[in-house]
């Protein structure tokens, strides 16, 4: 029996004594950037880093000290990015709409005459074009339906948009703080930079941000019209060219009533791209949350920003905070089997671990929701009904 006790204790001593020799080598350290130290040393008192308060860190007090001032960076990017999005969201429905009354009504005008010039010429079965002006008026009637109440809502899919940044700012920044730890394999951190969260940080985070991605799936409804105006200048260049004698319209716009991704190919700016509830996010789950909008530790902007699923961007995936990609991860990861063979439980920050303030605004533009909008979106939805009817 003592000598299973001395045995166990060997073994205890010895694993202490690894740790220690390794404390510093931190994944999320490398990812972040930030400058670790080689060995832990005891810090006093801090402003930020709950956890890290008089005790063993990675990181020196002076570089937790600039964490504040990280996240004001961190915020002020953001916010940037919010005022161009909602920027975006606004212009279109004040100015698009109105636009769009006029090319919905240009295309009822050229499609029953190209429907007579392709009649004259041809025995090709031309109900598929009837029905799909139709179908596509349908389409503009469901866009613009909600509209108003839309209008109504935008300041409270802004307020939405605000809880869930400020929450999710806030945990970004404990992750600093994780950064920091030498004991990291015991919180839900691998030695191959998987950081698995607990259950509280991920109802935290769900709680905080499902009104927002709901609100943001409507909202997108909104980016829809634009597109739609975009591509019906299209299909009205293909249908003139069919009264115009020119059939070459005819194949023309079959293609284009078979691809009816509305929007132009190019955007130039991530605020014109529409985002979607992520497959499966639902008010009571959703991975989507710590799969991809903050997968291991670190938060993407644009999805942030996006409000949901991007199926593209105009730049690839960028992380938030600085990532070494000269970093070879496999490598560390392989001389720390036995740092990773101690990895366990998981990742339970308190909401305030990081003691940073972070105050996003509501609407940080001051663009404000005019009533003028919604005046123009119950014109367009009287004129569409008008021509449907």
């Amino acid at each position: 029996m003592i000598g299973f006790f001395l045995t166990f204790l060997s073994i205890f001593l010895l694993q202490i004594t690894f740790v220690t020799s390794t404390t510093c080598n931190n994944p999320l350290a490398a990812t972040f950037e930030l400058p670790a130290l080689t060995t832990s040393e005891t810090i006093g008192a801090v402003s930020y880093c709950k956890s890290l308060q008089n005790s063993d860190s990675c990181c020196s007090a002076d570089v937790i000290q600039t964490f504040q001032s990280i996240s004001d960076t961190l915020v002020s990017g953001i916010t940037k990015e919010i005022i161009k999005r909602d920027t975006f969201l606004l212009n279109t429905r004040k100015y698009v709409l109105p636009t769009l009354t006029n090319k919905l009504n240009t295309m009822r005008i050229l499609t029953q005459k190209s429907l007579v010039a392709i009649a004259a010429v041809t025995s090709f079965d031309i109900s598929t074009l009837h029905d799909y002006a139709n179908g596509l008026y349908e389409l503009s009637e469901l866009l613009t339906t909600d509209l108003s109440r839309l209008t109504a809502n935008y300041t409270v899919y802004q307020q939405a948009r605000t809880n869930c940044f400020n929450t999710m700012m806030q945990t970004q920044m404990a992750a600093l703080c994780l950064a920091c730890e030498p004991i990291w394999s015991t919180k839900g951190l691998t030695s191959a930079g998987v950081l698995t969260l607990s259950s509280t940080v991920k109802s935290r985070l769900l709680d905080s941000c499902w009104d927002y991605l709901s609100f943001s799936d409507a909202q997108n409804s909104i980016i829809g019209i634009n597109y739609m105006s975009s591509y019906l200048d299209r299909i009205n260049a293909a249908f003139e060219k069919i009264v115009k004698g020119d059939y070459s319209g005819y194949p023309e716009a079959l293609y284009l009533m078979g691809n009816t991704r509305y929007g132009p190919s190019n955007p130039t700016s991530n605020a014109q791209i529409p985002s979607s509830l992520p497959e499966n996010c639902e008010m009571t789950q959703c991975d989507w949350i710590y799969t991809d909008l903050f997968k291991d530790g670190v938060l993407n902007d644009i999805l942030l920003v996006g409000g949901g699923q991007m199926d593209q961007t105009v730049q690839n995936r960028r992380r938030l905070l600085k990532q070494n990609k000269d970093l070879d991860v496999e490598a560390i990861s392989a001389n720390f089997d036995f740092g990773r063979s101690l990895q366990a439980g998981t990742w339970d920050p308190d909401s305030d671990e990081a003691g940073v303030t972070v105050k996003f605004k509501n609407d940080p533009g001051n663009l404000g929701n005019s009533s003028d909008i919604m005046r123009n979106s119950f014109l367009l939805l009287f004129v569409i009904l008008i021509f449907i009817y």
